[in-house]
């Protein structure tokens, strides 16, 4: 990364009392032109002082051409402490470029963060220009997901105590944010009951095998298990919002795995835009270790809840933050391993 100036400050992980962040991120992005990564990163004016760090975005190719290098603004401190959490969300009409997102301090004393939202498209000289901007109010970090219109929705969970027992305890909510506009739509209702969940991720994609999006809600069940597996609801949505079906996911996973002999696993599951789903086990190899690699037993699971093995060894290593992502064409990417290097 020397050929593209950016200071080496930015491959360390920052850890904080609000999780562990890593400054640099990579996005695939297609335009008609070519194809193209976005890469966020900061730079510092003095590298002891947080408050000298400025987010930039640059555009390069993929033979590491750079086209473009966007100042975005002021990187984001907590408690003076440097937590870099800028994000990219290609829009679902590659001509309308993307989504930029990331938290902002204010002075705003609320139970709400806020977050800065800007929408910008690639040129076909490969400057940005920015077409919206905005700033909105969330309760939680919202998942977020281009819409086929050519939007965005931002959804996120809410979950409540009252001791009212026909009230809503746990909700799924969904606010839209329309291509080119400065104005986010009041929240919409996508999923709610009067139970108490844990809910721990959301995935949202565009099915391309459904009618709309989907919006895959993974739940930690209340189990004496020392290893249970979750529960996934699907829920199936408009752009604007309006749901059409939610449903139940037969999972029950192969006793090739072995559940039982594993140390506080990770299940992940991910929408493959064709239909059916990634799901994947993993486990530390060294849980001793915080940057081990993981061990990872992956499979298709399928509309009717039968998993299909892959052709890759079980288990298959992955890197220290399990990466993994489906690409639009249905491919599975994998990050190895880093090996032979201090």
């Amino acid at each position: 990364m020397e050929e593209l100036g950016i200071q080496f400050f930015n491959f360390c992980t920052v850890n904080t009392d609000s999780g562990s962040f890593k400054p640099i991120t990579l996005y695939a992005i297609e335009t008609k032109k070519s194809n193209f990564i976005l890469v966020t990163y900061t730079e510092a004016e003095n590298e002891n002082n947080p408050f000298t760090y400025v987010d930039y975005l640059m555009l390069i190719d993929l033979n590491g051409k750079i086209y473009s290098k966007n100042l975005m603004g002021p990187s984001l401190v907590v408690n003076n402490t440097w937590t870099p959490q800028q994000s990219i969300t290609s829009n679902a009409n590659n001509v309308q470029g993307f989504l930029y997102y990331t938290p902002i301090l204010s002075d705003f004393s609320d139970i709400y963060t806020h977050y800065n939202l800007t929408q910008w498209i690639i040129n076909d000289d490969g400057t940005l220009s920015n077409v919206a901007a905005t700033i909105s109010a969330l309760q939680v970090p919202p998942s977020i997901v281009s819409t086929i219109d050519g939007g965005y929705m931002f959804i996120y969970p809410i979950t409540t105590t009252s001791q009212d027992p026909y009230t809503s305890q746990s909700g799924i909510y969904a606010v839209y944010y329309g291509y080119g506009s400065n104005i986010l739509r009041d929240p919409v209702i996508l999923y709610e009951t009067i139970m108490q969940l844990d809910i721990s991720t959301l995935n949202c994609v565009i099915s391309y095998s459904e009618v709309g999006q989907i919006c895959l809600i993974t739940i930690q069940p209340n189990s004496t298990d020392p290893n249970p597996a979750p529960i996934f609801i699907k829920i199936n949505y408009l752009s604007g919002g309006s749901v059409f079906n939610v449903n139940h996911i037969e999972a029950t996973l192969p006793t090739i795995i072995g559940i039982s002999e594993l140390n506080s696993p990770d299940f992940l599951i991910q929408p493959l835009p064709f239909g059916g789903y990634f799901y994947s086990v993993n486990q530390q190899t060294n849980i001793n270790d915080d940057q081990s690699p993981y061990d990872t037993w992956g499979y298709v699971l399928d509309d009717n809840g039968n998993f299909i093995q892959w052709n890759l060894s079980y288990p298959t290593q992955i890197n220290s933050n399990e990466i993994t992502q489906v690409l639009k064409n249905n491919t599975l990417v994998m990050a190895q391993p880093i090996v032979g290097q201090n």
